[in-house]
């Protein structure tokens, strides 16, 4: 599977904001992909702000077009 960032927008961030990294997850394999786990992990000085680190999406069928891509979203502080 592969993820790009959803958003190309990059607004600056300042201390104590809260940033929102969204992420597109494709799967450009020749199978189906079970159980796919996204894990984000922030570096210094982001912490993930709400939710968890990681995001079960299940299955991604393999694609041919974004039809098929899933959005996996954090919130870091």
């Amino acid at each position: 599977a592969a993820a790009t960032p959803e958003e190309s927008v990059r607004d600056p961030v300042k201390p104590g904001e809260i940033a929102t990294v969204k992420f597109k997850v494709e799967n450009d394999g020749a199978a189906t992909a079970d159980d796919v786990i996204i894990r984000i992990i922030p570096q210094s000085p982001f912490s993930i702000y709400s939710g968890a680190a990681e995001k079960n999406i299940g299955k991604i069928r393999t694609t041919k077009t974004a039809a098929d891509a899933e959005i996996v979203q954090f919130e870091l502080k």
